[in-house]
């Protein structure tokens, strides 16, 4: 468990650039929504033109809620039976374009990863100084993740403590924090689902996939392929 000055201590990390994360089967490059943040991932990934960054959902009722998904739909993900539905998974939603998100929206979409515990409780955390420093969000709070690599790189997303060291040594990331987690074998990066009005589309594998799958498909959603 953070304790408060630890975190007031990795959010001052933050504020002056990107920080590394464990997420359990992979490992992550996060940043504030800021432009500053924004521009610090660009050069920290060599980032490839027309890429867009995802948030980290801390609040999967607020996400919800501010998308522009259909009031059905956001009702029938908000299960209060399992209330942890799709946790590990990236979900892209339409999303209302406004100055505040536009550097984090691709095609009027907005895609967010539903973190379990204890990251949740590290973001609302980060979440809450970052709202406290009174910065320039403009109603946007979450933190921006992305894969921890170079863009494009054949190797892949990164997913063992040794080579994790090593990119954050070269890109001169100073910071790793790392969390009591549940054991996953599967490694590799989250599965990214885009849900609208006419159903999901994968868009990419990754662990847990048919687990999340099956829960979309009991919510009466149906495949769109494309």
């Amino acid at each position: 468990m953070i304790g408060s000055a630890q975190s007031k201590e990795i959010f001052d990390y933050l504020k002056a650039g990107p920080i590394l994360l464990d997420l359990g089967c992979v490992y992550a490059l996060v940043s504030l929504p800021t432009s500053k943040g924004k521009l610090d991932l660009d050069y920290l990934k060599s980032r490839l033109p027309g890429k867009t960054y995802g948030s980290m959902v801390s609040d999967f009722a607020l996400f919800l809620k501010e998308s522009d998904l259909a009031e059905n739909i956001k009702t029938s993900l908000l299960d209060s039976q399992n209330p942890n539905r799709l946790e590990g998974s990236f979900i892209r939603l339409p999303w209302k374009q406004s100055e505040a998100l536009n550097t984090f929206t691709k095609n009027g979409t907005h895609q967010g990863l539903i973190v379990p515990e204890p990251i949740r409780s590290f973001c609302q955390n980060m979440e809450s100084h970052f709202l406290e420093d009174k910065l320039n969000h403009r109603g946007f709070s979450r933190l921006i993740c992305t894969s921890a690599n170079i863009s494009g790189a054949p190797s892949g997303s990164i997913t063992s403590l040794d080579r994790v060291r090593i990119f954050g040594k070269e890109r001169e990331v100073s910071l790793l924090v790392r969390f009591k987690l549940e054991a996953n074998e599967e490694r590799g990066s989250f599965p990214i689902f885009s849900i609208d009005k006419e159903g999901y589309t994968i868009e990419r594998k990754g662990p847990k996939f048919l687990q999340f799958e099956n829960q979309l498909m009991s919510l009466g959603l149906s495949e769109v392929v494309q």
